[in-house]
């Protein structure tokens, strides 16, 4: 016959378990960029299309703009080696590499009303990773796929 320590410390042991696993899913649900609805408690798939993104984030500032549409991207973001220039409904669906997703913010951002630029970064002899930078009259973003930094433009005599 059990003693009520140990009723206490089974019980314990159970809260430490179901915490532990509650910790472990709420992690998995949080760093799962895929979107997949994981046991029905999430469900991150996106069925929008580029416009409704871009209509989402219409008007605003470059920053406020690549906050905006960064934050419906990472919905259903994911990275796939070998596409590259893909419509918007693949790149969703099965997901594009550098290019493909340079493409799509170049494109988004200039549908927005914003200027771009391409950069590619020679890694070795057959290998590039490429960004793309949008901007403004004000402010700059370079875009890297799923991460983006933006900085304001400066001139002449803000610079003595």
């Amino acid at each position: 016959m059990a003693t009520p320590e140990t009723k206490d410390n089974i019980w314990f042991k159970v809260v430490c378990i179901f915490l532990t696993c509650s910790v472990m899913i709420n992690i998995y649900l949080i760093t799962n960029n895929r979107g997949v609805n994981v046991l029905g408690f999430l469900n991150r798939d996106s069925d929008s299309n580029v416009s409704e993104i871009t209509n989402l984030c219409n008007n605003l500032s470059l920053p406020n703009t690549m906050k905006c549409m960064n934050k419906e991207v990472r919905l259903f973001f994911k990275y796939n080696f070998s596409n590259s220039d893909v419509p918007f409904e693949e790149l969703k669906e099965y997901g594009g590499n550098c290019v493909a997703w340079s493409i799509f913010w170049a494109d988004s951002m200039e549908t927005l009303g914003f200027r771009n630029r391409f950069v590619i970064i020679p890694m070795s002899e057959k290998l590039s990773h490429e960004v793309v930078i949008v901007f403004d009259e004000d402010d700059y973003c370079l875009v890297d796929q799923r991460y983006y930094t933006c900085g304001k433009i400066t001139y002449g005599e803000e610079l003595k």
